[in-house]
């Protein structure tokens, strides 16, 4: 066997590779004959074929072009894997190997034509050999790739040589356009599966902001409904205590005080007291209280509470601060947001029965376009036993609480989001099981200054004492008959002159008819038809400088004034006579 033969003159060497217009074929085979008939068949050769090897998907495009054929050559299964394995990995492989195999090939042959398949897959191998019996294919059967191999006789037919080139050139050039279009498919497939599922995620997540929004916006109603019926069942309440009050109150102004009877009838007062701070309660959870709002600091707010409120928790809790250092102003009314913050702090130490800590922070949120902030955050977090998802959705309704009997009212947190409903600001809690729970308050910022953390001084009273008129006219009108009666007992035991009105309207035909006289008009903030506002109004317009107190068991909203005095209801006699003395008792008013 000859082992010496000239190259052919178009053979490639790995320095003049060209780039994508050679065939390239390797021949390996101990036999030189067989090197010189492959050259021979294929010295010249060319054809038209795409030779673009495969781009990204953004840049695949077919190229038609005409390539002409170059031949390697090696003796030995190792150099022509080392070969195969080079060209593959400069991007110009091999398409065709000529492998010279014997006679009858044998399992032990196979191994050489593996080693190429496993440094490019994609090579087909042509297998030259004298002569192939049934036991060679048998064998030839176990290779790894069936369809990538194909049978050739020695002595090697320059005609049969070139029309296999031809043909398994087409078909690599094929299979490589396959795999192309495969691996385009399958990014276009892996894209378009990614954008489905960040659609599928947005909507999700969509959705579940949407249903968050609607369970809130649910709670929302419900609570303000909730709110409407508590302060309308507040307000008849008062009306009922106030009868009680007043007719408990009545005798023991005639007993001495150190009877049984005067102490029964003490006690039925605490009582009536216990019940005006619950209703009073429901009041503020309905937001049918009146508030005393002005520009205050919340910093300062929070400072002064800590300062109260640290030495009265106990050594086993401590009570942290994290406050913001900008101004952060807000219009509210002081005493009510300590109220909140008293809930909320109570809350958290029942909730730390072994101890633990309580941090309170404020922070600028809710940034506006410009990049200012338009509200302010009011954070409250312990580290107490938390409570389950549950609970959270009705920690804010009226008499629900986790606590024994007896030991809660379950208003607190309710009181607290009516407070806050009415700052116009949102309350919301979140809480986990065994690790604790955060309050978030958003309440808007104001640009005002900065005013005390007090609430404005109210009008001036004069000195707790009995009052006593002199005929002085009392317009009352008020719509419940039984404290109808007790308004006008109150006045007429004191040497006034009232004169009673079943409702709005009655009052105010009364006061037209006799604008003159009237010293004094005492009016039920609800009534039938015309309320107390509405009287108050016409009045204004033809008497401006007319005294009115204005009685109520229900919304507080009217600011008081000069001429305006506002009494809550249940109200104490000494707490009524205390309000008219501040108009019956000036000089210009009561004529002395």
């Amino acid at each position: 066997m000859e082992s010496d033969y000239p190259l052919s003159s178009f053979s490639l060497v790995e320095s003049e590779r060209p780039d994508t217009t050679h065939l390239c074929v390797l021949v390996v085979d101990k036999d030189g004959s067989v090197h010189r008939a492959v050259d021979r068949a294929l010295m010249g050769m060319s054809c038209e074929c795409d030779t673009t090897p495969p781009l990204p998907l953004e840049e695949a495009s077919r190229e038609e072009s005409s390539y002409r054929v170059g031949v390697d050559h090696c003796e030995s299964s190792t150099e022509a894997r080392e070969k195969v394995q080079e060209a593959a990995a400069a991007g110009h492989p091999y398409r065709i190997a000529f492998v010279g195999v014997p006679a009858a090939p044998s399992a032990e042959d196979l191994p050489a034509i593996e080693r190429l398949w496993e440094v490019d897959p994609d090579i087909y191998v042509v297998l030259c050999a004298s002569g192939f019996d049934a036991t060679s294919f048998h064998v030839t059967e176990r290779l790894s790739q069936p369809g990538r191999w194909l049978p050739i006789r020695k002595p090697i037919d320059v005609v049969e040589v070139r029309q296999l080139v031809t043909v398994l050139a087409q078909w690599w050039t094929t299979k490589r356009e396959l795999q192309s279009e495969t691996t385009r498919l399958r990014q276009s497939a892996s894209v378009a599966t990614q954008l489905a599922r960040r659609e599928i995620e947005q909507r999700e997540q969509s959705e579940r902001q949407l249903q968050e929004q609607e369970d809130r916006i649910r709670q929302l109603q419900r609570l303000d409904a909730m709110g409407v019926v508590t302060g309308q069942v507040a307000h008849e309440f008062n009306n009922l205590l106030q009868v009680i009050q007043s007719y408990v109150s009545f005798p023991l102004e005639i007993l001495p005080p150190a009877t049984s009877v005067a102490a029964d009838l003490q006690t039925a007062l605490r009582a009536v007291r216990r019940a005006t701070e619950l209703t009073g309660k429901l009041l503020k959870f309905g937001r049918r209280k009146r508030l005393r709002r002005h520009p205050i600091s919340l910093n300062q707010l929070v400072r002064s509470f800590v300062k109260t409120w640290e030495p009265l928790l106990g050594t086993h809790i401590e009570i942290r601060t994290s406050l913001e250092a900008v101004p952060a102003t807000v219009d509210a009314d002081p005493d009510l947001l300590e109220q909140v913050l008293t809930n909320l702090c109570l809350n958290a130490r029942d909730a730390m029965p072994e101890g633990g800590w309580i941090e309170i922070a404020t922070r600028h949120s809710g940034h506006a376009e410009d990049g200012s902030p338009r509200t302010v955050e009011l954070r409250m977090t312990d580290t107490g036993t938390g409570m389950d998802e549950a609970t959270c959705r009705r920690i804010f309704d009226p008499f629900f609480t986790t606590k024994g009997v007896g030991k809660g009212t379950g208003l607190g947190l309710a009181v607290a989001y009516g407070i806050i409903q009415e700052h116009e600001g949102e309350i919301d809690v979140e809480s986990e099981p065994g690790v604790g729970t955060t309050f978030r308050i958003q309440l808007p910022l104001v640009a005002q200054p900065e005013g005390p953390c007090h609430r404005p001084a109210r009008h001036a009273t004069v000195p707790t004492r009995e009052l006593q008129g002199f005929g002085e006219k009392i317009l009352i009108a008020e719509d419940e008959p039984t404290i109808r009666d007790v308004l006008v007992r109150i006045f007429e035991s004191r040497g006034f002159a009232p004169v009673a009105a079943a409702n709005g309207h009655e009052a105010w035909e009364l006061f037209d008819r006799y604008r003159s006289m009237w010293d004094l008009v005492i009016l039920d903030e609800r009534m039938p038809g015309q309320n107390g506002g509405d009287v108050i109004a016409k009045i204004r317009q033809v008497a401006p400088d007319t005294p009115i107190l204005l009685c109520t068991g229900y919304d507080m909203r009217a600011e008081e004034d000069e001429w305006l005095r506002i009494v809550a209801k249940p109200f104490e006699t000494r707490d009524l006579l205390e309000a008219a003395a501040y108009f019956l008792e000036k000089p210009h008013l009561a004529g002395t």
